[in-house]
């Protein structure tokens, strides 16, 4: 574990590639959206004040403390402000829902220690950037540079039940033919078995 935050949290694993290499996902706990349609219902402008609720949602501070929407406006130019509770317009204005999660594998070699390791960083993830810098014809080459083939790169998205897969770090081999690795990944990631 890197950072826990109230609304977030990153994790870290390293990975073999001759030298440390390391993979990365970020968890957003939950997700709050704000309700623009009764923000405007209310006739309350948008403005920093969301983020301090947001904020304070995410803390669970006491539902009874209170909150001030402010804004500048008005004719005389000085700035307006309403008084609610937290809890008010945590039910009002609050849609909370599944946080996403964003992964992304850098450099490494395709090993069962190694594949471990991703899978646990990936499982569920809803959005995976991962190296795919080699065909999987050319898997000799690929492990002995370290790196991943597409296809490789592609089952470990398909097993870690990733939602979408982004494939990246294409050898310079490749030249102008990184659909070739594109495909290759996603037809591994679509795989049914």
């Amino acid at each position: 574990m890197l950072v826990d935050y109230p609304l977030y949290r990153v994790r870290t694993t390293i990975l073999d590639h001759r030298i440390p290499s390391l993979a990365f996902v970020l968890e957003e706990k939950f997700r709050i959206n704000i309700r623009k349609d009764v923000l405007r219902e209310m006739a309350i402008p948008p403005g920093p004040w969301l983020m301090e609720l947001k904020d304070r949602i995410a803390a669970e501070e006491d539902p009874s403390s209170t909150i001030r929407a402010s804004w500048k406006g008005g004719y005389d130019g000085r700035g307006c402000e309403r008084i609610f509770t937290l809890g008010e317009l945590k039910e009002r204005l609050a849609l909370i829902t599944k946080g996403k999660k964003i992964a992304y594998i850098g450099d490494a070699i395709f090993s069962p220690e190694n594949e471990v390791k991703m899978l646990s960083i990936v499982q569920n993830a809803d959005l995976l950037f991962i190296e795919a810098s080699f065909l999987h014809e050319d898997e000799k080459r690929a492990r002995e540079k370290y790196h991943l083939t597409a296809r490789q790169a592609g089952t470990i998205a398909r097993k870690g039940g990733v939602k979408r897969l982004v494939p990246y770090h294409f050898s310079p081999k490749y030249q102008g033919k990184g659909a070739k690795l594109q495909e290759e990944a996603v037809r591994a990631f679509r795989e049914e078995h």
